[in-house]
């Protein structure tokens, strides 16, 4: 194509601009990003977080095998710690922490759920050097209760190859790589309409491209819903932090992410097949020496109180001790809170094909809460799957 069109810099948009800028194939293709914010990375983007969990433990071998190409790049090893490698450095300077993940669940042991065959997709060697098996409540709990924690689920593991990225940093250093390559184009300006291989902006400018990616994360159903059809359904989860003090901060700076993860059979007929998007999570962030906790919940919250009363409660019950300690003080627990909007899939699956009806626009996106961590190789693939190249990620990824 003599022009290409990317709608949004989030992983999805931002990671497609520096596959397509690196590749010799484009060096005469005019490759525009578009994004509604004038300062980039976008403040609003989901991408933009300040903390997002970088693991391999899914219940996919397909995932898993992703995922932990993702790791290799993210902790500089392998072919990332040439310095000729497009990512290398990304990890670099705080950008991404290995403190391991704790990943539990509600349900008892005997009954096999998303844990237990996350567990087995490990690579054995990983599974012997780095997990560590909580097989009871007690255990589970046992691993934060000297700091005065109170980690929830009856049983689970810890992955110590895990960790979490800076993402808001980690975007920043991607969108820095891109402009340096000087082969994309930055414009400003929202979009009102997606049409055959052009977009109206809503200040009634036209904008036409041989293809157009459609990448801006949850806005995509109200953009084209016309043409999703509700495949990718914008779903707010709430976010907040704990602001503690220096001597809590020294008891909990070294827990690993916690993570519990619920699946199983839900009274909603949307979705069938659930891929790591439910659950709590808390992560420790040394930068504000607060804990972030979060809510993943299958239908989301509509308003900021909803979420702030959910994630106080689930604040008291990872920490009783500081919990009690702000209630004397007459404190409030959580603060900052927010709604992420995540842009989810029936099956948790991303979707990256090219619009049926539509021609010369594909949609890159539903991320389902699980998206960010493959930042360091997104890009590649769906660059594959635009040149129509046969692929595992084409079948995985294809219009549902």
């Amino acid at each position: 194509p003599s022009s290409i069109l990317i709608l949004g810099s989030g992983v999805f948009g931002l990671s497609t601009a520096y596959a397509l800028s690196l590749s010799p194939h484009y060096t005469s293709t005019t490759i525009t990003l578009l994004d509604r914010s004038r300062t980039l990375p976008a403040a609003d983007s989901a991408s933009c977080d300040n903390s997002r969990i970088i693991r391999s433990d899914y219940a996919e071998r397909f995932y898993t095998a992703f995922a932990s190409h993702a790791q290799t790049i993210w902790r500089g090893s392998g072919p990332a710690s040439s310095p000729s490698h497009p990512f290398h450095g990304l990890g670099a300077d705080g950008r991404y922490t290995q403190n391991g993940l704790l990943i539990t669940t509600d349900r008892p042991d005997g009954e096999e759920v998303y844990i237990d065959k996350a567990l087995k997709n490990l690579p054995a060697r990983e599974r012997e050097k780095d997990v560590r098996i909580l097989g009871s409540r007690e255990e589970v709990v046992e691993l934060t209760r000297h700091a005065g924690g109170a980690a929830t689920g009856c049983r689970g593991y810890v992955n110590y190859s895990a960790g979490w990225a800076d993402a808001e940093r980690a975007m920043g250093w991607v969108l820095g790589k891109v402009r340096e390559t000087g082969r994309v184009r930055f414009e400003t300006g929202e979009v009102s309409e997606v049409r055959e291989r052009e977009v109206e902006l809503v200040d009634g400018r036209v904008m036409k491209a041989d293809v157009v990616v459609v990448a801006v994360g949850s806005w995509v159903e109200g953009l084209m819903g016309r043409w999703v059809g509700g495949r990718v359904k914008r779903c707010p989860q709430p976010l907040g932090y704990v602001k503690l003090g220096d001597e809590e901060w020294e008891q909990v700076k070294h827990w690993p992410v916690h993570f519990n993860v619920t699946d199983g059979e839900w009274d909603n007929d949307w979705m069938d097949v659930v891929l790591m998007v439910i659950g709590t999570l808390m992560i420790a962030h040394p930068p504000t020496k607060s804990l972030k906790i979060a809510i993943h919940s299958l239908h989301g919250y509509s308003t900021v109180a909803e979420a702030a009363m959910a994630l106080e409660k689930l604040a008291q019950t990872l920490l009783p001790n500081v919990a009690a300690e702000r209630k004397a003080a007459d404190e409030p627990l959580v603060t900052g809170v927010r709604l992420c909007c995540y842009a989810d899939t029936r099956t948790g699956d991303f979707v990256v094909d090219w619009v049926p009806g539509l021609p010369g626009v594909m949609v890159a996106g539903g991320g389902s809460g699980h998206g960010f961590k493959f930042l360091p190789a997104l890009g590649e693939q769906i660059v594959g799957i635009l040149e129509g190249r046969e692929s595992e990620f084409k079948e995985k990824w294809k219009w549902p």
